[in-house]
């Protein structure tokens, strides 16, 4: 399959002998593991040749990122279950006030909120159903992709956006590709027939050639629900073009008999400050106790000024308001230092070489992953996997989650207020999902693996991060993993592309994340199972 067949997670698990070993030496350089091919255009036969020692940061860990007893895991339970033919999971979510809305892949379930707090951790879904029953108009053969969730606050309502496409590299015929966003009200989320179901197109500039989007991201204000795609060109080679942001009205999206009103930013608008074309442009969840309508920010990371797989600069993006004119999309560049894309991450009883190379998990690429913007206290928040040594000397480059706070106003100003490093010797992290409390505290969940002695496997943890600290006050593992995951022989192991996290509506003290793990199958280690998970979780 292309690299953009493999990211609808459409791969097929092979059966692997069990008794994977673990190796106990020590190699006697640091171990470059991250060779892939991304859609972000990385040269990965560069990256594939490179085997000897590269320069990384040098990571000091301090004594408060062990685990500890916070974050508190409050309560949690089982989401959709993994199936062994599809990879990665794709996992998202929110809360709202009474109920919690995930999706996976190609299904999506409505739960009651009280199931978190029950002694069963499966608990049933109120209403589950495939994406592809959402969208009913889409012809045969589309292959839906990609969902989001989020919780609109404001307006008490659920919203699910995923992507759908049709011909190369999707399926064979015609070429076109959609965007499916559905709305839904949380007083009625039990009853389908109330959802407002919005099939668009997928691509929104015209005379630009026939495109696809790819790799939503999902983010709202107070007045709009913003979706953002990668859009690329179908055909041979499915070349990158530009990023695409849809600006859809909330009063037009949630009134199922009228039209939504769509504002569209790609192309040449969508270039950052430096003139490249910017990829992977992450909206915000912009979250306010105030009533104020603060602006939406997003954030991308799209730069090669230290050459491939590295970047020195995060973009931060506006739109705003302008009444009579309309929406105005500005940006700045805003200096983090180097950043290099991250390793591949190991897993317990597997190769801390990645020998084979399906012992290993993809972290992720230098993409922002996340965005949540506090709008209270004017902070936007972001990370993703970056390359680290946390302990130079014992021959093993760790994939790190890297987090930033900035200052985004006035937008031609932005700065990085704050920044920090999630990290553990030995052990690789990725997927980050970030949100903060009505106090201020900063909650991340990823996921988190490693090889090297006693090892673990894949598994959902979390960090909590008090106002104006830098490090960790704890490290929790909220599920451990059950088994080294192994979905395909002969490439790394497709692991996440996103995980999910928001502000509880009703208690500010809350946060709920939406995460994954590697779940024991009935055959015995490997398993190519992952098992989706919601946690409630509080700063202790």
């Amino acid at each position: 399959m292309t690299r953009f067949a493999r990211a609808l997670g459409l791969l097929v698990a092979v059966a692997v002998p069990p008794g994977l070993v673990a190796e106990a030496t020590t190699p006697k350089r640091p171990l470059d593991r991250a060779a892939r091919p991304r859609e972000d255009g990385l040269d990965a036969s560069r990256l594939a040749a490179r085997r000897g020692p590269m320069r990384a940061p040098s990571i000091r860990v301090s004594e408060a990122s062990a685990p500890g007893e916070a974050p508190v895991p409050e309560a949690s339970f089982l989401g959709i279950p993994g199936r062994g033919t599809i990879s990665p999971s794709d996992t998202t979510g929110a809360a709202g006030t009474s109920r919690v809305a995930t999706a996976v892949n190609i299904e999506y379930a409505v739960w009651d909120k009280a199931a978190a707090g029950m002694p069963t951790t499966v608990p049933a879904p109120l209403v589950a159903g495939t994406l592809q029953s959402l969208a009913p108009s889409l012809p045969g053969g589309a292959v839906v992709f990609d969902p989001k969730v989020v919780f609109d606050p404001y307006r008490g309502r659920f919203v699910i956006a995923f992507l759908a496409g049709h011909g190369r590299p999707f399926t064979p015929g015609f070429r076109k590709s959609w965007i499916v966003v559905v709305s839904i009200p949380e007083a009625t989320a039990t009853d389908p027939g109330t959802w407002c179901r919005r099939v668009l197109r997928g691509d929104h500039v015209p005379r630009d050639g026939a495109q696809f989007a790819d790799y939503p991201g999902l983010g709202l204000d107070k007045k709009r629900i913003y979706v953002t795609t990668n859009q690329f060109r179908f055909g041979s080679g499915e070349r990158f073009e530009y990023a695409q942001i849809l600006a859809i009205t909330k009063s037009s999206l949630y009134r199922c008999g009228k039209r939504p009103k769509v504002e569209v930013f790609g192309g040449e608008e969508t270039r950052d400050p430096r003139g490249a074309q910017a990829f992977t442009i992450q909206p915000a969840i912009t979250e306010t106790d105030t009533g104020a309508n603060p602006p939406e920010y997003l954030v991308s990371f799209q730069d090669r000024s230290c050459g491939a797989g590295c970047g020195k600069r995060l973009t931060v993006w506006r739109i705003k308001d302008r009444r009579r004119r309309g929406l105005q999309l500005t940006a700045d560049a805003v200096p983090v230092g180097r950043s290099q894309v991250a390793p591949l991450g190991t897993q317990k009883d597997g190769s801390p070489s990645c020998a084979p190379i399906e012992h290993c998990w993809d972290t992720g690429d230098l993409r922002l992953v996340t965005a949540f913007f506090d709008a209270d206290r004017g902070r936007l928040f972001t990370g993703h996997a970056v390359r680290a040594d946390i302990a130079p000397g014992d021959g093993y480059l760790e994939s790190v989650v890297n987090w930033y706070e900035l200052d985004p106003s006035p937008i031609n100003r932005a700065k990085v207020t704050r920044r920090g490093t999630l990290g553990d010797s030995g052990r690789d992290a990725g997927w980050p999902a970030i949100a903060t409390d009505g106090f201020g505290n900063l909650v991340i969940t990823y996921s988190r693996a490693g090889a090297p002695l006693p090892g673990e496997y894949l598994s959902a943890v979390a960090a909590t991060i008090p106002p104006g600290a830098v490090a960790p006050d704890a490290v929790t593992v909220l599920t451990p993993g059950e088994a080294p995951f192994i979905a395909a022989i002969g490439r790394p192991q497709r692991w996440g592309d996103f995980a999910a996290a928001n502000r509880d509506p009703v208690d500010p003290a809350d946060v709920w994340l939406v995460a994954q793990y590697a779940k024991a199958d009935a055959d015995g280690p490997p398993t190519p199972l992952w098992q989706q998970v919601v946690h409630r979780v509080s700063f202790g």
